[in-house]
């Protein structure tokens, strides 16, 4: 079902969202007989399974999974062809040993997944030992401010704190992407990266192309991004980075692993070494991407104003405030007017959970139960989730999506044939069945 969410919500038909909801009754009668639902803000969804009162002195843990998806191609149609896919994005279809569809792996998959766990587990004649709670927020591809800042809001609000919590971030990431393992490696996200857009707007005199003046609004423009990309921020080795370079270091071999072993000691040659790559980059400082760029409607017309857009992601150190102030400084000219936009909700990072704790524990003892002889480590989580949401209810927000990514299907996620291997979403089941077993 096409479940899409857009920034220009007036454009998001809720009907689907309703009838995804029926559908997950259909689909899990056991899971809507045992368990509590709740329809947060209409549409995201808010389980809770009861404990028992034998271990009410654990708190609760919440595992979350959005169910908006981005859009497929234009027009969307739930069970319409697309030129680019090569079975029509909505239409589930289980072919050539794959589950093929918007969301096959961002992040309906982590849903139903757990879903159906739970139902599984109901039908042996399981209870939980403590309480535990799943929800779906309905708009994490556009921020989550409507879906899981509600539910969270909502459980502030009762008093409820969580023990942990888990949400997508990271996976199984083969080799052909991550080069330094011989084998795959699951990664957990104990931090995730803050968000941000930054608009540059320069003023200058519009008129006539064959008679500009000296300084125009899109020269102004072109000076101040030009002073920003020169001026990249500053690596850092964040405790969530010692702690990966600490973990995959006995691991890798040769000079490389040398180096990582002794971190501290060669830490200059570390940050040197990352840098050469965009994902690893962004691993160690505060990025920043022009991406939108604006000026003249036509080519021999001078703009009043011209105007870019910075895409922000901040590592943990750095704030909203002392981002803005950077920029400003850099730029440091009065004419052009630096400021976040109104229609940006931005975040700061969210601060590293406890690797020592029972969560992060039972997550790791899950995944080698579900997949023997794979190796972890905790990491930062570039992008953003809806778990920085819950960060006022728990202390505790891990990043985990059994799911194995490599090159071929990492590019299908936000792009064309999305889908994931039938034996790959068996995977999943099983390690929320192990997961849950554990709480």
């Amino acid at each position: 079902m096409p479940t899409v969410s857009y920034i220009n919500t007036e454009s998001i038909d809720y009907s689907n969202f309703s009838d995804f909801i029926k559908y997950l009754k259909k689909a899990f009668p056991l899971v809507h007989k045992n368990l509590k639902l709740e329809l947060i803000n209409n549409y995201s969804l808010l389980y809770r399974w009861e404990g028992s009162t034998a271990s009410s002195d654990k708190k609760p843990a919440l595992l979350l999974a959005h169910y908006d998806v981005v859009p497929a191609d234009t027009p969307i149609a739930e069970h319409g062809a697309s030129p680019s896919w090569d079975y029509p994005p909505f239409s589930g279809a289980v072919e050539e040993g794959y589950i093929w569809g918007r969301g096959a792996l961002d992040n309906k998959t982590s849903l139903i997944g757990i879903l159906e766990a739970a139902e599984q587990l109901i039908s042996a004649g399981f209870s939980p030992k403590r309480t535990i709670y799943i929800a779906s927020g309905y708009d994490e591809e556009i921020g989550g401010k409507n879906g899981a800042l509600k539910t969270a809001q909502e459980l502030k609000q009762r008093g409820i704190l969580l023990d942990f919590v888990l949400d997508e971030g990271f996976t199984i990431i083969e080799p052909d992407i991550f080069t330094l393992l011989n084998g795959p490696i699951a990664l957990i996200g104990i931090a995730e990266k803050g968000i941000m857009d930054i608009m540059i707007t320069a003023d200058g005199e519009e008129g006539h192309a064959s008679m500009p003046p000296k300084n125009t609004a899109a020269g102004k423009l072109a000076k101040a991004i030009v002073a920003v990309e020169k001026n990249p921020f500053p690596a850092r080795i964040i405790p969530t980075m010692k702690s990966f370079l600490k973990a995959i270091a006995p691991e890798v071999k040769g000079i490389t692993g040398f180096i990582l072993r002794h971190s501290g000691i060669f830490e200059f040659l570390i940050k040197k070494s990352f840098a050469l790559s965009p994902t690893n980059n962004a691993m160690i400082r505060t990025t920043q991407a022009v991406t939108m760029l604006k000026g003249s409607e036509k080519e021999n017309v001078l703009p009043k104003k011209a105007s870019a857009v910075i895409n922000i992601r901040i590592l943990p150190g750095d704030t909203t405030e002392s981002v803005l102030e950077r920029i400003k400084r850099i730029i440091n000219d009065k004419s052009v007017k630096v400021e976040v936009p109104e229609y940006f909700d931005a975040g700061n990072p969210v601060d590293e959970s406890n690797l020592k704790s029972e969560g992060y524990k039972i997550i790791e003892e899950s995944i080698h139960e579900t997949f023997p002889g794979i190796f972890t480590a905790p990491s930062i989580v570039l992008a953003t989730t809806d778990s920085r949401h819950y960060k006022d209810v728990s202390e505790n927000i891990f990043r985990f999506v059994p799911i194995r990514i490599n090159k071929s299907n990492l590019k299908t996620i936000h792009g064309t044939n999305e889908r994931i291997k039938e034996e790959d979403f068996l995977k999943v089941v099983d390690f929320y069945k192990n997961l849950i077993n554990r709480l």
